[in-house]
């Protein structure tokens, strides 16, 4: 055992104001998740990552663990009957959300317990939310919990409920990028709606209501489904799009699509009046009744005792708010998801995500109604833990039918349990473009892409330790590449994923003029690119596949995908080492009969995992339309 001052930061503290002189010598600092590991990181402060004292079976604990619990609470005897509003479990609806709220929770009890067990202190100095827990696992009274940093520190907390979503917004050719907490994502998103929509002539006009039977697109963005929306448009076929989900920009091209397919534009809370605004107040009221009666089961205490110590009495001060906010939103949606559906005329419904709360109540609600409902596959899911783990939450609803890209995705969703019924295998619309797209032959430039701790349902997606291993290949590869003669390197950011580290900052180091691309179509990035690099899976490889480049994949963290055929049959070229990157770099760029023989696999993955290759729409079209006359 160590015996030390320590100082234990988590993401609730603002350092930024510490003094630095008033720690003791004898003193470690750690940091205790992603956010304060990048602040010390920012501040040049040395100090140790608590997630390197968890161990393999910790993690799969806590990844078991808290799916255990997501998919098993809401359904306890006793609390199903409470949480159940008009036949829907309220608990059911926000599965992923919890999902993930669990992995960072739990993550943080078991660092500090393997924290205790491994380090004797005489001090600790940390949040008000460690300190307690601290208490909680000082049994043996062998050292002296100092709750005082928070006096010391700005107290600037951040709410860890708080979801943080980040936003690419393109306004007329001006790409911006914002994040907000999700409270303020729907104020946001309806007064940018108002103005554009209204401007254009593109919202639903409430007073002429269609009459005639419309598709509905859970979504704001209608460029996935541009080719879909021209031929249903073709087909005499009413198009509306709900915005309610949270995908904001206003690009020419997407008004364009809307005003040349006729497609209309609302949100749910345009149905709000003094009716529902009436049942929504009362059945708000009865559910905030019932709180107590929901959360004082033992059956939470029973989920959160980890080694004969239990947390709940911690933990419940998050979870409950974290509940109670969106069973509140969920009584409002489903009243007004109701009220729509009653007074229109629907034949079938399409989206591209199938766990945000208000689609869930959408899917609910059609279902009820014998309205067909439809999810387009919108990525390449690997083979693997990840998509097993996230299986049960994916795949839940029994109504929902998903359209997918190849019979090769079907049987792997049939062995993990998905009713033969509720697929149907139609190909991609999204890439039906790309099979037509002119590509250049000849390119000096080399495409990195990086989504960053991109396997969010594992707790190596919250670890700062890989956050670091990612900064220095990042940091290495573009090293490696900016040193090609004659070669330009550029970097693909992935439009939602929130950064965890200075980019810029890094390329200064090595290249300042590399630019970086976040916003723009990656379709052209790739089409211009001699080579397309990933770190780690991504679903950008299939399309660079498509268009004939050569890829490699740097598997930083490949315990999810490396079983996945994209790996296994050769299609792109996986290294584990910088060692392994240049050497495959250097031999894809100077070896022509090797190059082609890495596009020919490339080809040949792309024939095995897309049906009707630039046809999909079409196919999907026909599908949707054979609805309305059933």
């Amino acid at each position: 055992m160590i015996e030390k001052n320590l100082i234990i930061v988590d993401n609730s503290l603002d350092f930024s104001k510490y003094d630095l002189k008033t720690i003791p010598l004898n003193t470690e600092i750690f940091s205790l998740d992603l956010e304060s590991h990048s602040q010390l990181n920012d501040l040049n402060i040395p100090h140790q990552n608590l997630d390197s004292y968890l161990t393999t079976d910790d993690k799969l604990f806590i990844e078991n663990h808290s799916l255990k619990i997501t998919l098993e609470w809401y359904k306890i005897s006793g609390i199903n009957e409470l949480l159940t509003f008009d036949k829907l479990n309220l608990g059911s609806l926000f599965e992923q959300d919890l999902f993930f709220y669990l992995l960072k929770k739990l993550k943080f009890l078991f660092s500090l317990m393997r924290l205790s067990e491994n380090i004797s202190a005489t001090s600790i100095s940390s949040s008000s939310e460690v300190i307690s827990v601290l208490k909680i696992l000082d049994n043996s009274k062998s050292f002296t919990i100092i709750d005082s940093i928070s006096n010391s520190i700005s107290n600037s907390i951040s709410n860890s409920n708080s979801q943080k979503i980040i936003i690419p917004v393109n306004i007329f050719g001006q790409n911006r990028t914002f994040s907000f907490s999700y409270d303020k994502i729907l104020k946001i998103i309806k007064t940018m709606e108002s103005t554009m929509s209204r401007l254009f002539n593109l919202k639903l006009d409430l007073k002429n209501y269609p009459k005639n039977p419309f598709i509905l697109f859970l979504d704001s963005n209608p460029i996935p489904y541009r080719h879909i929306l021209n031929f249903l448009n073709e087909n005499n076929k009413q198009i509306l799009f709900s915005n309610e989900m949270v995908t904001v920009s206003w690009k020419k091209s997407q008004i364009d699509i809307l005003k040349k397919t006729n497609s209309k534009i609302f949100g749910w809370h345009d149905f709000k009046n003094n009716h529902t605004s009436s049942i929504i107040s009362k059945n708000k009221k009865i559910i905030q009744s019932k709180t107590n009666q929901i959360f004082s089961n033992d059956n939470f205490n029973n989920f959160f005792i980890f080694e004969g110590h239990s947390f709940w009495e911690i933990i419940k001060n998050e979870f409950i708010p974290f509940c109670m906010s969106r069973f509140e939103k969920s009584l409002e949606l489903l009243e007004l998801v109701k009220s729509f559906f009653i007074n229109s005329n629907v034949y079938s419904i399409v989206a591209l995500y199938q766990n945000a709360l208000e689609n869930k109540i959408v899917f609910h609600t059609a279902e009820k109604m014998n309205i067909p409902c439809f999810r387009l596959q919108h990525g390449v899911d690997p083979f693997g833990s990840m998509e097993e783990r996230s299986f049960p939450i994916n795949y839940g609803s029994s109504h929902l039918k998903h359209l997918l890209w190849s019979e090769n995705y079907q049987k792997y969703l049939f062995k993990l349990g998905l009713n033969k019924n509720n697929t149907t295998v139609v190909g991609s619309s999204r890439y039906d473009d790309l099979f037509q797209l002119q590509t250049k032959n000849k390119s000096n430039k080399i495409l990195l892409l990086s989504t960053f701790l991109n396997n969010i349902w594992s707790v190596n997606g919250y670890d700062s330790t890989y956050l670091d291993t990612h900064k220095e290949i990042f940091f290495k590869i573009c090293k490696i590449v900016d040193s090609i003669v004659d070669k330009q390197l550029m970097i693909k950011l992935h439009p939602s994923m929130e950064i965890q580290y200075s980019i810029k900052s890094i390329l200064n180091n090595i290249n300042p003029n590399i630019p970086i691309y976040r916003t723009q179509e990656l379709s052209n990035l790739l089409a211009n690119s001699e080579v397309v690099i990933s770190m780690d899976h991504s679903t950008s490889l299939l399309e660079a596949m498509i268009l004939k480049k050569p890829t490699i994949t740097f598997m930083t963290d490949s315990s999810w995908y490396e079983n996945d055929s994209i790996i296994t049959s050769g299609a792109t070229l996986a290294v584990n080492s910088l060692d392994d990157f240049e050497k495959s770099l250097n031999r894809i760029l100077f070896d022509s009969n090797f190059r082609e023989e890495l596009i020919e696999k490339g080809t040949k993955y792309v024939n095995s995992n897309l049906k009707n290759m630039g046809s999909a729409s079409k196919s999907i079209g026909k599908l949707l339309i054979s609805k309305s006359s059933e």
